[in-house]
């Protein structure tokens, strides 16, 4: 069993937790955090495919900036809801389809790399596209076709099978963010069942179990932010190119994304209130939060440049490791400390093992 589930156990026999309304708490995340961010997310993914679909046609400089800022646009609304892996986005694999990360071996590179070289029109329905290996159908495949050694060749011929190869992997995500969208929206989906626990309830039997799985989705989106987008490319023993580690370097936006994922992640926390329910003699923790949400996104400010710019430069570099050290301390505050105060176990984590 995993660890996860021991502690909804332990929080069905201790009792729902002190002083937390779930329906209060849990409402004001989805109503004021996930539905708007998720709605953005379909937005953006939906200007992405039109702007794809002019560049094949054009095959123009400009309608290729245009695409690149659309692509920011896109990664950056996804970064805001990527964190909120509960519910709708783990739902028939489309975490993976949108941004197969990590992705330690380069597997996704490399069959990208195969498609192009044989240039596989199977890849060109969006329908197909889905049917294939998670690392061809989204962001990062798409990045490397818009910003990857040869992408000039967008600009340099009309409808080409590198543009149109783009625009089913857009598709593919303008119909995972609807999807993604309309779950959380659905009348009696998953966010009812978040947000109104009891004993009817095949995820939720009551209010702990609920603000068990807010404050264990925010304390693993730390810890996915610290292990897997920063101590890659923080300097801790690097190797002789650790830029090619960060998350969408090829195209700059490794600084925005990982400000973008903190800024929804201290959002988020905000608009629930969550922490306005602490006792009184732990008040201090929501403002130890909020400051170390401030020292992390003003350190990330500072990494002007190039990740290779930032991580050859000692002193951008150390902001790197700043950052460890803060989103440490974060996740110490947010599934330790607030866990603890609320009664829930402090040990879990819901992306454990057996």
């Amino acid at each position: 069993m995993q660890r996860w589930w021991i502690a909804l156990l332990l929080i069905a026999l201790t009792g729902p937790v002190k002083a937390v309304d779930s329906q209060s708490a849990i409402g004001r995340s989805i109503d004021g955090y996930v539905i708007p961010n998720v709605e953005r997310f379909a937005e953006t993914a939906d200007i992405l495919v039109s702007d794809i679909g002019a560049l094949c046609d054009t095959g123009s400089p400009d309608m290729l900036a245009a695409v690149h800022d659309t692509f920011r646009n896109a990664v950056l609304s996804h970064a805001r809801i990527d964190f909120l892996r509960i519910g709708p986005l783990e739902e028939a694999n489309r975490r993976d389809a949108l941004l197969f990360w990590p992705d330690r071996r380069s597997t996704g590179l490399k069959q990208v790399q195969r498609i192009i070289a044989l240039e596989d029109e199977s890849v060109l329905d969006s329908e197909a596209l889905r049917n294939k290996s998670v690392a061809l159908q989204g962001f990062g495949a798409l990045e490397f076709l818009l910003h990857g050694t040869g992408s000039q060749i967008l600009v340099e011929e009309t409808g080409g099978f590198r543009c149109l190869y783009a625009l089913s992997i857009a598709n593919n995500i303008a119909a995972i963010a609807d999807a993604i969208a309309q779950g959380w929206q659905d009348e009696d989906g998953f966010a009812r069942q978040w947000s109104e626990p009891g004993p009817d309830n095949i995820l939720y039997r009551n209010t702990g179990e609920s603000v068990a799985a807010l404050v264990g989705m925010i304390s693993n989106a730390l810890e996915i932010i610290r292990d897997q987008r920063l101590k890659p490319i923080a300097p801790f023993g690097l190797d002789k190119k650790p830029y090619k580690r960060a998350l969408f370097w090829r195209s700059g936006l490794t600084r925005d994304m990982l400000a973008a994922s903190l800024a929804g992640l201290r959002d988020m926390i905000q608009i629930s209130a969550l922490l306005k329910a602490l006792p009184e003699d732990r008040h201090w923790i929501a403002g130890s939060v909020a400051f170390e949400f401030d020292n992390a996104l003003a350190a990330l400010s500072k990494l002007d440049g190039t990740v290779q710019s930032i991580v050859e430069d000692p002193e951008k570099s150390s902001n790197l490791a700043y950052l460890v050290v803060v989103t440490r301390s974060l996740q110490n505050l947010l599934g330790e400390q607030v866990a603890e105060a609320l009664g829930l176990p402090t040990t879990f984590s819901p992306l454990d093992g057996d």
